[in-house]
């Protein structure tokens, strides 16, 4: 039997001060239901970076730390703090030959590590670099007796190039934030694995080709400026797009997502791979917004 509750998990890699304000929020914000933090730690220097983890979370006793993937073959740190993986090698997905890089194949590593880990009857993913905005479980949880999973961002097909029948519809949901009942993961062996477009597109899959309705909540990332730099159609995207003028904290590329018209998570795009003054702007403003 499952313990009701949600068990949080959240990849740390490179830049662990992430993790701090994805934590916060999920205090803040996460209440009337029991819970539990796993945070997997995937690493370029695997001691240095779980010191920094466990100064940060020391006396919290919802938090647990896992050791994940072993990044330091392949990571390029910059001078400015930039971070970036080695791209000269490439992974093709095994039903739709779409390439991913290393950062990919970590990630599927250390999800399938923290997911894993706990008992509680929900799953929840969240990306380091993201916060919750306002409170959500009501809103969202009761939804998975009807849907496989709920996702931040919808990707259309169109934008694996690569990929055999890159159709609209047969894109992925994003994990930015992601919901599902653990029995349905265990069950179906619904681990995300980079087997179709990208990291989760798995499952994505397995829901298209086994009739399960799924969630996309109404998201800002598909702008204008980016679907003209990727080629995608407004059409694509427009039933789960919402305006990114409406963001609540001012930081230049961020995604927002709402439910029910409320926003309620934002992202940082590619937070670990920005440079420092990036992570330094993301916590003084969302420790702010935390704090009012």
């Amino acid at each position: 039997m499952y313990r009701e509750g949600i068990d949080f998990v959240i990849i740390s890699h490179c830049k662990p001060g992430y993790a701090k304000m994805a934590v916060k929020s999920i205090h803040k914000y996460v209440n009337g239901i029991d819970y539990g933090i796993y945070i997997v730690n995937n690493y370029v220097d695997e001691d240095k970076e779980r010191k920094e983890l466990e100064d940060i979370f020391e006396g919290d006793d919802k938090i647990t730390i896992i050791k994940g993937a072993d990044q330091s073959e392949t990571s390029i740190i910059g001078r400015n703090g930039t971070f970036r993986q080695n791209g000269n090698i490439v992974f093709k997905g095994k039903i739709d030959g779409c390439e991913v890089a290393f950062g990919s194949k970590y990630g599927e590593l250390g999800y399938a590590v923290g997911m894993k880990a706990g008992k509680r009857k929900y799953v929840c993913c969240m990306d380091q670099d993201a916060i919750f905005l306002n409170e959500w479980v009501d809103d969202i949880v009761p939804m998975l007796e009807k849907y496989l999973f709920i996702s931040n961002r919808w990707d259309p097909g169109t934008l694996f190039k690569e990929a055999k029948n890159p159709k609209p519809k047969l894109g992925m949901a994003r994990p930015m934030f992601w919901l599902m009942k653990r029995n349905m993961m265990e069950e179906h062996n619904l681990y995300p694995n980079c087997d179709y477009r990208d990291i989760w597109g798995n499952i994505t899959y397995f829901a298209q080709q086994n009739d399960y309705d799924f969630y996309i909540c109404k998201n800002s990332y598909w702008d204008k400026n980016k679907r003209i730099a990727y080629k995608i159609h407004k059409r694509y995207v427009s039933d789960w797009h919402m305006s990114s003028k409406e963001h609540v904290i001012d930081i230049v590329d961020v995604e927002q997502a709402w439910i029910n018209d409320k926003p309620f998570f934002l992202h940082q795009t590619r937070g670990a791979y920005k440079p420092e003054s990036a992570l330094v702007e993301w916590l003084e403003k969302t420790n702010r917004y935390l704090n009012e």
